[in-house]
């Protein structure tokens, strides 16, 4: 009896899921991974934040080419996040790394890096989770990434973010 009411949750859960576009399944990953990364980027540490983000934007890439039946490999996934994520401009980096290592000044440095890393980290992953989507519904995989067409978008919203940190 309790295996079949596990086996019709189960149908229940799948139907329900089936019923929701993919897209839209896609972007609350997104939006949940972004709020992850956000939360990444108030861990006290300088640079252990930045390898929470990173990590946090590698879950949700494995996540997403999951949802889009894309074939993963860490490696891969890799170099089409730090393809993609190089494209930032030096003063970026700069400003990200910044807001890391200003937590290095008591008190106040962990007060300004609160401030400002948790919202660039938001958006970059965001960004980030909507191109791999829109890649993804293309039929793209994590080999064929077109950094011509995504690297300005992604650079444009994350240096948007870091000025306005």
């Amino acid at each position: 009896m309790a295996e079949d009411a596990a086996t019709s949750k189960k149908a229940k859960d799948d139907s329900s899921s089936a019923e929701v576009p993919r897209p839209d399944r896609a972007a609350v990953m997104v939006s949940k991974y972004a709020a992850a990364s956000a939360v990444a980027g108030l861990i006290p540490m300088p640079l252990a934040d930045i390898a929470a983000i990173s990590a946090v934007q590698m879950k949700m890439v494995h996540g997403l080419s999951k949802l889009y039946d894309v074939p993963f490999s860490s490696q891969s996934a890799k170099s089409a996040v730090a393809s993609l994520t190089g494209a930032v401009a030096a003063d970026s980096i700069g400003r990200v790394g910044l807001g890391s290592m200003i937590k290095m000044i008591p008190v106040v440095g962990h007060v300004a890096s609160m401030l400002a890393l948790p919202g660039v980290a938001c958006i970059a992953t965001s960004t980030m989770g909507q191109i791999f989507i829109q890649h993804f519904e293309t039929g793209g995989t994590l080999l064929d990434l077109n950094l011509k067409v995504w690297r300005p978008i992604y650079q444009e919203k994350v240096q948007s973010a870091a000025k306005a940190a």
